[in-house]
């Protein structure tokens, strides 16, 4: 194959620039300590890390998942805990949509599910490109928080589509019969 010779510099100039950003992120750390100890449920490690000065929302490079993500993704209950207690958001989404709750929920670990529901965590609705937390769960096989997850979600889609009310007279016999986009307040 003939290439022009100044492809051959370009390939090497890029290369060479790609090599040079792994290794600043590698021996900078870039926050991978962070993620390894949230993946192995080293809260300790986690904790420290923090007083150190990495923030809590820390994304990992490029694909934006955050420590919370990877440790309820792992069932680490109690470094989940811990990120939550000092700031990690609930509802942080990495460049899939992936949430912590669909870490929990892919993990099918109820506490984890819970603990982040009763911290705000917000359950999406599916999407075309992305499933919600109860149809992964339903699809992974973990019956026990399907129901959970699926109250979530309902109260979600609530929350942003409230349903027309129409007020009811229940005393006389000509009150309005509500449709079903409408319910009786």
């Amino acid at each position: 194959m003939n290439r022009h010779p100044a492809t051959k510099l370009i390939i090497h100039k890029y290369v060479y620039r790609l090599a040079y950003l792994v290794m600043v992120l590698i021996l900078s750390g870039c926050s991978f300590s962070y993620f390894n100890a949230a993946t192995n449920g080293d809260t300790e490690k986690v904790l420290t890390l923090l007083e150190d000065g990495i923030d809590v929302n820390t994304t990992f490079p490029i694909v934006r998942t955050h420590a919370l993500m990877v440790a309820a993704a792992f069932g680490h209950v109690d470094t989940v805990r811990a990120l939550i207690d000092r700031g990690a958001d609930v509802n942080a989404k990495d460049l899939t949509g992936w949430t912590p709750l669909h870490a929990a929920a892919f993990k099918g670990n109820m506490q984890i599910v819970r603990l982040l529901l009763e911290k705000g965590a917000v359950a999406e609705p599916s999407t075309w490109f992305l499933e919600s937390p109860w149809v992964m769960a339903e699809e992974l096989g973990y019956p026990a928080i399907v129901p959970l997850l699926k109250q979530a979600e309902w109260q979600t889609m609530a929350s942003r589509h409230p349903l027309p009310c129409i007020p009811v007279d229940f005393g006389t016999n000509n009150a309005p019969m509500p449709t079903s986009s409408q319910h009786v307040c």
